[in-house]
């Protein structure tokens, strides 16, 4: 979704999402103890706490019978821009 917002009669801004096309974002809500856990967790390894709810729902969707695709992180996916030539 992309959201237009006019300024005034000669400019427009488009915003766009923060969030990846094929990625689509969630709001919910976790204890304290857990929001600590994720924390110490990305402290220690370095790891997005967003990241790491990924994982852990994609095991649990594992641990029930649903198989995945493997899928290449988003920055691999991206393709690289061709280097200016200079004159």
């Amino acid at each position: 979704m992309i959201t237009v917002m006019t300024l005034d009669v000669t400019t427009t801004r488009v915003y766009k999402p923060l969030v990846s096309p094929a990625k689509r974002s969630f709001t919910f809500a976790i204890s304290d103890e857990l929001k600590a856990l994720l924390q110490e967790v990305r402290r220690r390894e370095g790891i997005p706490e967003a990241e790491q709810i990924r994982r852990g729902l994609r095991l649990w969707f594992e641990s029930k019978g649903y198989r995945f695709e493997e899928q290449d992180s988003p920055k691999a996916e991206r393709k690289r821009v061709a280097a200016r030539k200079r004159s």
